[in-house]
């Protein structure tokens, strides 16, 4: 498809040409006595000089951009630009000689070039009206991934100021329990009081994979989800400072890959093992990212070859999506990988502005 749009894109450019050249030429030939081709070199020169000017300074690259959104459509432009050529050239005889100009004739060419001309104007402009709405669209759809993800947040920070607030609460209880046994002697007691209140105590909640505060609540907060369900969670993550990469931006990736992650490990079959592995390093001012977990079953891909979700629930589907704009914001990419059982997220970001 790509070569037949070309194909037609090139040769119709061509073929108006000749014709605004023509028509002038043969107009000058009737009333000035002039040399028809002489003439027709002196049009057709400047003006082929004036569009391959402005094809590389401008049209290669709106045309490009248009066609690399919205590659689904090269079959409909093809026969679009065919059935434009093919018209143009029963239309008017661009390469045979013509008779005595008229207002017919010449108008019909001139016609003929305006219409041609406003077709693909329309054409690529509902393209690009297309594409801005899809951006938009993917806008709006990134916006909602960020807001489920904030939310689920939110609610985690809730319990853990809850749990936070019965544990003070308890404490005081083990401060006027301890003082009480202080205050007896029974210093046996007391050393037996504080191993039990070892063993109940939680562990840390502050620690440090990266350097990153947001990024390290956020890995913590995986690990100790993944500990509850009993999958293992392995972290590699080096990353120094990230420059101009936002951290709301960061945890967008982190989470909504380590939420799928958990997602798949929590529907395995056969009682198989299931592990999360994070791997995260800046290597050539990129930031690589790699998540990794077992999965059961086939990975259910769209016509394009990208992962869709299977489950129908709303806001299913839209991780991998919000993943994929967060990335693209900062100049980089999200791909993905199935092999043997096991799926890999895979993300690179620019950290030059």
């Amino acid at each position: 498809m790509e070569l037949s749009l070309t194909y037609f894109l090139v040769d119709t450019s061509q073929t108006l040409l000749v014709l605004a050249a023509r028509v002038p030429s043969t107009l000058g030939a009737q009333l000035l006595g002039w040399s028809v081709d002489a003439v027709f070199l002196c049009v057709y020169l400047p003006l082929e000089a004036a569009f391959i000017f402005l094809f590389r300074h401008w049209l290669r690259d709106y045309i490009l951009t248009s066609l690399k959104a919205f590659r689904t459509q090269l079959r409909s432009l093809a026969i679009f630009a065919a059935v434009c050529y093919i018209t143009l050239l029963l239309q008017v005889p661009t390469w045979e000689p013509w008779p005595a100009l008229t207002i017919w004739t010449g108008g019909g060419a001139v016609g003929m070039i305006l219409f041609v001309l406003m077709g693909y104007v329309l054409a690529f402009r509902t393209l690009r009206s297309l594409l801005a709405q899809e951006a938009v669209e993917n806008s709006a759809r990134q916006l909602s991934a960020q807001m489920v993800l904030s939310e689920r947040y939110y609610q985690t920070l809730l319990e853990r100021i809850e749990q936070l607030r019965v544990r003070d609460h308890d404490l005081r209880h083990h401060v006027n329990a301890l003082s009480g046994l202080c205050s007896a002697g029974q210093w046996d007691d007391v050393s037996h009081y504080v191993e039990g209140m070892s063993r109940e105590l939680p562990k840390s909640i502050r620690k440090s994979y990266c350097g990153n505060a947001a990024l390290d609540a956020l890995l913590g907060h995986y690990e100790e989800l993944c500990t509850e369900k009993k999958i293992g969670f392995r972290t590699q993550v080096r990353l120094p400072e990230l420059g101009r990469v936002e951290p709301l931006h960061l945890c967008v990736i982190f989470g909504n890959g380590l939420q799928n992650a958990v997602e798949a490990s929590t529907r395995l079959c056969d009682g198989a093992e299931g592990f999360i592995s994070v791997r995260a390093v800046v290597s050539d001012r990129r930031m690589v990212l790699s998540i990794s977990n077992r999965f059961s079953g086939e990975m259910a891909r769209d016509e394009g070859g990208e992962p869709i979700s299977s489950k129908e629930e709303p806001g299913h589907g839209l991780g991998l999506l919000s993943i994929r704009e967060t990335a693209r914001l900062y100049g980089g990419w999200c791909g993905v990988t199935a092999e043997d059982g096991v799926f890999t997220l895979n993300v690179t970001l620019s950290l030059d502005s």
